[in-house]
């Protein structure tokens, strides 16, 4: 059951209970609460549980009032701080993704990086933001090697948070695959082959996990069949993935599906499979939803000229 409604639960059994005037119940539940937002680190939920702690204590009478206030007050001062730090480094990521996604490059007034010396400190999500956001302006600037330290920093990051880890499962699987793409493009494929048995490993619980699972190893498959022709795992790649398009294309995301479509054209093309090459061909050229990338487009139109050479041989 996801966490987030688990909490709001018991925020929404401590209101009724405080407004049924059973104030011990309304701070039982209050405090299950406080510690699951504690643990999980939900600072907007934290800061509603302590809006209604306070408001609780002032119903329970003057011994230690004051005091109790003084300290609710400053650890709602302290969970401001961490919401506003956490928002700060949310918008700069979504501004910076959004054009790396839009424009592929961004203006000179707009490359505002996290100081490296800064990155590290402050609540999870915050630094998860501030690598994320390091990262892209990495990729933009063809630094692979700067991306790969920063994804390789957001991974350690959950893997020292098994609590964290745990929840956002499908988070963690993103930066493995992405990592292992990384990888792969820098040619470690020994790396990225480690990296995909390590998603490959990781539980599923239901349909969107398989799709995030699908989703973070099968481009990384595609390349290396690419690569390394001889493993002589080109047929089943190209099973895999194909089979994966069929069962989760609703939940693939429109840009990786497009990679997987082009990558696979490319692997059947190469392999002699122009009975599939065909069909990814087709797909590609004839899409009217996704918007193809104009290089993405001349390749599949310079292999169609190929294709068309080839069939005539």
């Amino acid at each position: 059951k996801d966490i987030d409604n688990i909490i709001f639960g018991h925020i929404k059994d401590s209101q009724f209970f405080y407004d049924k005037g059973f104030l011990n119940s309304a701070t039982k539940s209050l405090v299950t609460a406080k510690g699951l937002a504690q643990k999980y680190e939900k600072t907007g939920a934290l800061l509603e549980i302590l809006r209604i702690e306070m408001k609780l204590r002032m119903e329970q009478g003057t011994t230690g009032l004051l005091e109790t206030i003084e300290r609710l007050t400053n650890e709602r001062g302290k969970v401001m701080d961490m919401i506003e730090e956490e928002e700060e480094a949310m918008i700069r990521y979504d501004s910076a993704f959004a054009k790396f996604r839009v424009h592929g490059h961004f203006d000179e007034a707009t490359l505002v990086l996290f100081d490296e010396k800064d990155v590290l400190r402050g609540p999870f999500w915050s630094i998860f933001y501030r690598l994320n956001t390091n990262a892209v302006f990495s990729l933009m600037n063809k630094d692979l090697g700067g991306a790969i330290l920063h994804y390789e920093m957001m991974i350690s990051q959950f893997e020292e948070n098994d609590v964290i880890r745990i929840e956002k499962i499908n988070i963690y699987k993103k930066l493995l695959g992405n990592l292992a793409t990384m990888y792969t493009a820098k040619g470690y494929y020994e790396k990225g082959s480690q990296v995909v048995k390590k998603v490959e490993k990781l539980p599923n619980q239901s349909f969107n996990d398989d799709a995030e699972t699908f989703q973070a190893v099968a481009l990384i498959k595609l390349i290396r069949a690419l690569n390394q022709p001889e493993s002589g795992e080109v047929e089943e790649v190209i099973q895999y993935v194909e089979e994966g398009l069929e069962t989760f294309g609703v939940k693939i995301n429109p840009a990786r599906k497009l990679s997987l479509w082009f990558n696979l054209f490319i692997l059947c093309f190469l392999n002699g499979r122009f009975d599939r090459a065909v069909i990814w061909k087709e797909t590609i050229l004839l899409n009217k939803k996704l918007k193809v990338k104009e290089e993405d487009l001349y390749g599949a139109r310079l292999l169609e000229l190929v294709w068309e050479y080839a069939m005539e041989e």
